[in-house]
């Protein structure tokens, strides 16, 4: 502005993204001279304007015989202690480019008045949720509005982005004053028992080698709460009294059935499995611990990673059926079990394998595919005659080698299929 005339006072508008300064601009000249957005950022470059009010030169003494106002973009200033969700509230960054809006959903959640449930009269949907959590909220939310994704799946990441603009545009009061002496209890929530979580960490990097084994010890009972220092169940995600996230002791006493809290079984319902991991998953989900501890961010990330590998484990019965052979000490599909093959079920798979393999076109595969099919039936229901009811194991090992011997057939006739489809 040095090369500005003596004779002008200059007046500029300087401010953080989104709190009025062009809308102050247009009010002093009482025109709409420069665009306004509620999306921070719509000014993109320094724009200057003479001012011409008589009653505001007089004041000068005759020293400026006029007035420039400059209005330049919003500045975002460094901040140490004022988190992201907070600035996205306060309209310093745009709504539309957040990755990860749940935080901000949370912290709505948490100082609404009155709660976002009530005042948009939500209802879970799966009636079986006993806590809202920020992405339950938002997937009431859009069914409610009729939000959805290609496929019919409902758009949580619509939904939330929602909410955030209902928030800046005030139509729900936000409230909140932290002192500084909650502040420093949070921190020092962050900073506790870093060992304990370290420790599962490196447990957790083991899931698919750690099978439990028959000689371990049997307890149910867990450490206390790392929050409120409850007694807490060592198979359980959350505490029952605070609700806070907990490191799981995956050991042998705490295995999948026990985490999915489903009967030690061989024939499950799969709705059951999918419904229970879907539950687990929108509670333990990253996305809703962006505003949490360091320590909450991590254990949420360990605990989803063990309930994916759980599900992945239990909703196929062959990796079902092993997974209840290894809490016996069997492992069923071993080396030391490959060399027990019954030699009738090695030379019925290499028959199926050549027919694959010779099969003309896509229709013989077919065929194939149905005959392995409904073997693989016939084995489930003997696997759920000879475990489930009889608890003979040897019979279930001898069933699960052949249900793997299947799958591996069914596999090599979706690659054959693969090959006659590119010709």
């Amino acid at each position: 502005m040095e090369d500005r005339q003596k004779d002008t006072l200059t007046i500029g508008f300087v401010g953080e993204p989104n709190v009025g300064k062009s809308s102050l601009l247009n009010s002093l000249f009482d025109r709409k001279l420069v665009g306004v957005s509620a999306t921070p950022g719509h000014t993109k470059h320094l724009q200057t304007h003479y001012f011409e009010r008589v009653e505001m030169l007089e004041r000068t003494d005759g020293v400026f015989s006029r007035v420039l106002v400059c209005d330049c973009p919003g500045v975002v200033f460094p901040r140490f202690n004022v988190p992201v969700l907070l600035q996205i509230l306060f309209g310093s960054f745009p709504i539309a480019q957040t990755r990860e809006p749940f935080s901000a959903v949370r912290f709505i959640a948490e100082n609404c008045v009155p709660h976002l449930h009530e005042m948009y009269k939500l209802k879970p949907v799966d009636e079986d949720d006993e806590w809202w959590c920020p992405y339950t909220l938002c997937e009431s939310y859009a069914r409610l509005r009729g939000f959805r994704m290609k496929g019919g799946k409902l758009d949580v990441h619509r939904a939330a982005n929602t909410l955030l603009r209902d928030t800046l545009n005030g139509k729900k009061v936000v409230f909140a004053m932290l002192s500084g002496k909650v502040l420093r209890q949070g921190l020092q929530r962050a900073l506790r028992k870093p060992q304990q979580l370290r420790r599962f960490s490196v447990a957790a990097e083991k899931v698919e080698d750690d099978l439990p084994t028959a000689s371990c010890r049997q307890e149910a009972k867990g450490p206390d709460c790392w929050k409120c220092h409850h007694a807490t169940d060592c198979c359980s995600f959350f505490c029952k009294s605070c609700n806070a996230i907990q490191p799981i002791n995956k050991s042998c006493h705490c295995d999948y059935f026990e985490m999915f809290k489903i009967p030690k079984n061989f024939n499950l319902e799969q709705r059951s499995i999918e419904k229970t991991y879907w539950n687990l998953q929108k509670r333990l989900h990253p996305d809703l611990y962006g505003s949490k501890s360091e320590f909450e961010k991590e254990l949420s990330a360990v605990n989803a990673a063990v309930i994916n590998d759980a599900y992945k484990m239990l909703k196929k019965p062959n990796t079902r059926v092993k997974y209840l052979l290894a809490l016996h000490g069997i492992d069923a599909l071993g080396e030391s079990a490959s060399t027990a093959v019954d030699p009738e079920l090695l030379m019925q798979t290499m028959e199926i394998r050549e027919r694959i393999a010779e099969a003309p076109d896509v229709g013989a595969l077919h065929e194939i595919r149905k005959e392995i099919s409904d073997h693989i039936d016939a084995i489930i229901n003997k696997l759920g005659e000879v475990y489930d009811q009889d608890q003979d194991l040897d019979s279930t090992k001898q069933y699960a080698v052949e249900l793997q011997y299947m799958v591996k057939c069914a596999e090599e006739i979706d690659l054959r299929e693969e090959k006659l489809d590119e010709y």
